[in-house]
């Protein structure tokens, strides 16, 4: 006879005896084998995407102390970043701008006040690091990668731009396509793998440039051609044209525009029609990193032009898209009413070259700092206790983690020896 073990027995029934033999015993087993078969990784992700970063950073900025929605139009960047990035604070580390150069046909019938023999000059002046971009990105902290991929350049690019060129020069558009069908392909593809190998390579943000006399002209007749605006209300001066040869711009753009009229395009014929190599390759840029999850920063006129046809080739840009600045260019502001979003700074600027998109990226990364390092109030505002930024947690914080005494004072935090003041920055995916 066995002797029955004395004490109490445990009241804890099997969790399948609680939910009985119907549906919640099946959902239970349903769950436990899944689990069993998903990755940590993949319930991370569940997880992840289940919470409201958005509401978790407003909260935060809510919280920091200075006046409420000081930052303006900053806050929002902010939160759309969070949302992105899927934290509670956002981080810029590893801005990049892509510049792409092409040339265009249409600069021929004079719709530039520039010769389209500037292209090459600039391509010459961007490899000694002497342009307004070079300035502006070094002085900023912001990577430059110039990328040739449509230019008339006879001469082989320098070290410092990278030789892409599926074409050389466009067709004229009030006549022609401007490309192939199958080279406007090319040209998304290729900056497709570029922001995909610059983005696994620790670029966080991508700014568009381009550098190409004459593109303004193929624009503003894109714009017109995909919203129905007349010509002479997308038509701007672009390089400081007036009078007869702003005329005669804007009767270009009618021709091009009467030319693809009552035809049904697709996205990728449109620009075919009516884009350029530079515009193509900056589409791929934009729809690669809209896969991503990377934010993308619009300069002007052309790099909004190219957010918007990758927008039409189906790629889903809106989330990822950030207008720098309001170009000129009366085409610009029907692309900021398409996406019903306002630029972050209003300068007046038409200079190009991803200018704008450096100082809009500059004060950005700016404010990722501030959202990370400014102290916050422990109960909300107005509150007397105030908890430690991150700054501060980086600074107090001794070895192996633990908060220092009183008595022994916090050690000073490392300084990394001054860099000698050298080129542009290695990170040039797709470097030859």
């Amino acid at each position: 006879m066995r002797r029955r073990r004395r004490g109490r027995q445990s009241d804890a029934q099997p969790q399948t005896a609680v939910l009985g033999h119907g549906a919640g015993a099946s959902a239970y087993g349903e769950s436990k084998r899944r689990q069993g078969r998903d990755s940590i990784g993949d319930q991370l992700r569940r997880v992840t995407e289940a919470v409201d970063w958005g509401v978790l950073a407003h909260a935060l900025l809510r919280r920091q102390v200075r006046p409420q929605r000081a930052l303006g139009r900053l806050e929002e960047w902010l939160l759309r970043l969070a949302e992105l990035q899927r934290v509670e604070r956002p981080t810029l580390y590893a801005p990049g701008l892509v510049l792409a150069i092409g040339d265009h046909g249409v600069a021929k019938r004079g719709v530039s006040g520039l010769p389209q023999s500037t292209t090459a000059a600039l391509i010459s002046a961007l490899a000694r690091g002497a342009t307004v971009i070079d300035v502006v990105s070094r002085e900023f902290g912001v990577s430059l990668h110039p990328v040739d991929i449509g230019s008339c350049n006879r001469r082989r690019a320098p070290w410092a731009v990278v030789d892409r060129r599926v074409v050389q020069g466009t067709g004229d558009i009030a006549v022609e396509a401007a490309l192939r069908v199958q080279d406007a392909e090319k040209c998304v593809r290729a900056g497709a793998e570029w922001a995909a190998r610059a983005t696994k390579a620790g670029c966080d943000a991508v700014g568009l440039g381009e550098i190409g006399i004459g593109n303004t002209t193929v624009g503003a007749a894109w714009v017109a051609s995909r919203y129905g605006w007349r010509a002479r209300d997308v038509v701007g001066p672009g390089t400081g044209v007036s009078g007869a040869r702003l005329a005669r711009k804007v009767e270009t753009v009618e021709q091009a525009v009467r030319r693809v009229r009552g035809r049904r395009l697709t996205g990728i014929e449109r620009l075919a029609e009516l884009g350029g190599a530079e515009v193509c390759f900056l589409a791929g840029v934009a729809g690669e990193c809209a896969r991503r999850s990377v934010p993308v920063i619009c300069d002007g006129l052309v790099s909004s032009v190219a957010a918007a046809a990758a927008e039409e080739m189906g790629f889903r840009v809106r989330k990822v898209v950030f207008f720098a600045h309001q170009s000129r260019e009366p085409g610009h502001k029907a692309i900021l009413d398409h996406f019903g979003d306002r630029p972050l700074l209003s300068l007046e600027l038409a200079i190009g070259e991803g200018v704008g998109a450096v100082l809009a990226l500059s004060l950005f990364r700016c404010s990722t700092r501030i959202m990370a390092d400014v102290a916050c109030f422990r109960r909300g505002p107005g509150s007397r206790n105030v908890e430690m930024s991150q700054r501060e947690l980086r600074h107090k914080v001794g070895p192996g983690g633990r908060r220092p005494s009183r008595e022994q004072p916090a050690p000073p935090p490392r300084t990394s020896r001054p860099q000698p003041a050298g080129r542009r920055s290695e990170l040039r995916p797709g470097a030859q």
